[in-house]
C-alpha cells in the first residue's frame, strides 16, 4: 500500500508538475499571443495613422489643387473678360472717333459750302456792280463821243470863222 501510495503521490506530483508546466506554457503562450496581438494592434494603429495622415495630405493636396485650378480658371476668365471689355471699348472708341470725324467733315463741308455761297453772292454783286459800272462808262463814253463830235463840228465852224475873219481882214 505504501508503495502504491507513494506511486500515486509520485503520479500526482508528476501530474501537478505537468499541470504547472502546462499552465506556465499556456501563460507564456498567452503572453506571447497577447504581445503579438499588441504588436499587431500597434502596427495596425501606426499603419492607420500613416494612412490617415497620407489621406489627409492627399486631401489637402487635392483641395489645394482644386483651389489652384479654380483660381487659375477665375484669373483666366477675368483676363478674357478684361480683354473682351477692352476690345469692346476700343471698338466703341474707334466707332465714336469715326463718327466724330465724319461729323467734322460734314460741318467743314457745310461751312465751305456756306463760304462758297457767300463768295458766289459777292461775285454776283461784283459782276452786277461791274455791269452797272460798264453801263455808266458806256453812257459816259457815248456822251464823250457826242461831245467830241460836237467839239469837232465847233472846231470846224471855228476854223471856218477864223478863215472868214482872216479873209475879211
Amino acid at each position: 500500500n505504501a508503495a502504491a501510495n507513494q506511486q500515486q503521490q509520485q503520479q500526482q506530483l508528476a501530474l501537478k508538475s505537468e499541470v504547472t508546466k502546462l499552465t506556465q506554457d499556456l501563460a507564456t503562450e498567452k503572453q506571447g499571443r497577447q504581445g503579438a496581438v499588441e504588436k499587431a494592434v500597434q502596427a495596425q494603429k501606426k499603419h492607420s495613422e500613416a494612412g490617415i495622415e497620407a489621406g489627409v495630405t492627399a486631401g489637402r493636396e487635392k483641395i489645394a489643387s482644386t483651389i489652384r485650378s479654380s483660381v487659375d480658371a477665375a484669373v483666366k476668365a477675368e483676363k478674357e473678360r478684361g480683354e473682351k471689355e477692352t476690345k469692346k471699348r476700343l471698338e466703341e472708341f474707334e466707332r465714336d472717333e469715326k463718327e466724330r470725324r465724319r461729323e467734322e467733315r460734314l460741318e467743314f463741308k457745310e461751312a465751305m459750302d456756306e463760304k462758297q455761297t457767300d463768295i458766289n453772292e459777292q461775285v454776283e454783286k461784283e459782276q452786277a456792280a461791274t455791269k452797272e459800272q460798264d453801263k455808266k462808262l458806256a453812257a459816259k463814253d457815248k456822251e464823250v463821243q457826242e461831245l467830241e463830235s460836237a467839239l469837232g463840228e465847233r472846231g470846224e465852224e471855228l476854223e471856218t470863222a477864223r478863215a472868214e475873219v482872216t479873209a475879211l481882214q
